[in-house]
């Protein structure tokens, strides 16, 4: 008996680690892919690329971390929970979405102000702009899939 419990402890285990892993994983595939999209689609300076990068990086993964993967987590709750919430429940959740966006729109403007420090308010304006391409297009392929599926 402590054999099968220590190896159902062990394959659980390792299938959270995959799974962390995997989505830990395609955030980063899927932040290449954004950034790639936005470099390709800018003509950035070598200095303003110095500049760019690690403004990029790090507000992407505090965005990711701070805000989408809560943000997240908090939508799962409200869909196995969502036939039997009371009100001040669904207060409260409406509350915590309004925080979370109002917490990712001020991320957002912090870099976006980082960037207008170093880089011309049109260059960054553009940025902004195929970011927004990008995510559209991402859209678009997540949507087109599901309908194939469909």
């Amino acid at each position: 008996m402590k054999k099968y419990i220590r190896l159902s402890f062990f394959l659980i285990t390792i299938f959270f680690s995959f799974s962390g892993n995997s989505q830990t994983d395609r955030f980063q595939d899927f932040k290449k892919m954004k950034l790639n999209y936005i470099l390709e689609n800018t003509s950035l300076t070598e200095d303003e690329k110095k500049v760019f990068l690690p403004i990029f990086e790090s507000f992407e993964d505090r965005y990711h971390n701070e805000v989408w993967i809560k943000e997240r987590a908090l939508r799962k709750g409200i869909t196995q929970a969502f036939d039997t919430i009371n009100s001040n429940s669904a207060s409260n959740y409406i509350i915590q979405f309004h925080e979370f966006e109002m917490l990712g729109m001020n991320i957002k403007f912090e870099r976006n102000q980082k960037m207008l420090s170093t880089i011309k308010p049109k260059t960054v304006l553009n940025i902004l702009y195929q970011e927004r391409r990008f995510d559209r297009e991402m859209f678009n392929r997540i949507r087109n899939r599901q309908n194939k599926e469909n």
